[in-house]
């Protein structure tokens, strides 16, 4: 089979495609236990100069913020920043912008054979879809090509690879139309940083470097990544480190930090040349 609808593909995922509002919803609920200046001084990556930029620029483009946060005296899987992230994509949201949301600390257990990188992009996958269905930018009979290097071959939807996952999101990515602005946050994602998951960890990087390089895109895609402590494989990306970043005011969710996040979501414009192309240094084996 060459072609799937997107009812189809949802199956095929094999992850519960609400789950990252679920995971979403349970890390706004942990400001209740977080320390206030260690909130506060999360709240920083919203203000830093490249990430407001990137919320605001009519363009692809990718900031990775490393918070350098003490991670022995707290949860090391839902952080300060994890909280950030939870409200910064809710302020997105209510600024009109569609939303996808990814949180690492939360989908490192069980028994799923899909788990790391893999059922990141899975995930992000399922959510755009949803995006797309709940948009009517897609209709439910719309038919949904393979992959070019499967089409023809015999391999069941089940089987879908994490190669195959990255190429649909790319390729269903220019299904969401130019008027609407695209922002993923991805919380955490070093702690997928491990040998055993090292080859899907690249080829997911891989394809959000093509992604948000890709200039033929009607909506532009903007990605922010974050880490608690600090990337061991990401050494070539723009990023932010709060290491020695004095703290704010205090934190208030839903206060402070989403009226930053309005200002910053609502200064849209379109860039009047195209960015120039930057140079990625890259590891041996990963895409940044």
């Amino acid at each position: 089979m060459t072609a799937m609808t997107p009812g189809m593909l949802l199956a095929a995922l094999d992850c519960r495609h609400l789950r990252a509002l679920d995971d979403e919803g349970y890390v706004l609920r942990q400001h209740r236990v977080m320390n206030s200046e260690a909130l506060a001084h999360a709240s920083g990556m919203i203000k830093a100069p490249q990430v407001s930029q990137l919320l605001k620029e009519r363009r692809p483009g990718v900031v990775l913020v490393e918070g350098h946060l003490d991670t022995t005296q707290q949860n090391s899987r839902v952080t300060p920043i994890s909280q950030v992230c939870a409200t910064l994509a809710q302020a997105l949201r209510k600024t009109g912008n569609s939303v996808l949301v990814f949180f690492c600390g939360r989908n490192l257990d069980g028994d799923d054979p899909q788990l790391g990188p893999s059922r990141l992009i899975r995930s992000l996958l399922a959510q755009l879809v949803l995006l797309l269905l709940q948009n009517r930018w897609m209709e439910d009979g719309a038919v949904i090509m393979r992959p070019s290097y499967l089409q023809g071959k015999d391999v069941d939807l089940d089987q879908l690879s994490t190669e195959d996952v990255c190429q649909l999101f790319h390729s269903l990515l220019r299904a969401v139309p130019a008027n609407m602005s695209l922002v993923c946050i991805v919380d955490g994602i070093s702690l997928y940083e491990k040998e055993v998951w090292q080859g899907d960890y690249d080829m997911v990087m891989r394809a959000f470097r093509l992604v948000t390089e890709d200039s033929s895109l009607a909506a532009p895609l903007k990605l922010v990544m974050t880490s608690a402590t600090s990337s061991r494989f990401l050494s070539s990306i723009p990023r932010v480190s709060l290491r020695n970043q004095r703290g704010g005011r205090a934190f208030r969710p839903g206060g402070n930090i989403t009226r930053t996040a309005f200002a910053a979501a609502s200064g849209w414009h379109r860039p009047s040349s195209p960015p120039e192309e930057q140079a990625l240094n890259r590891r041996e084996t990963s895409s940044w």
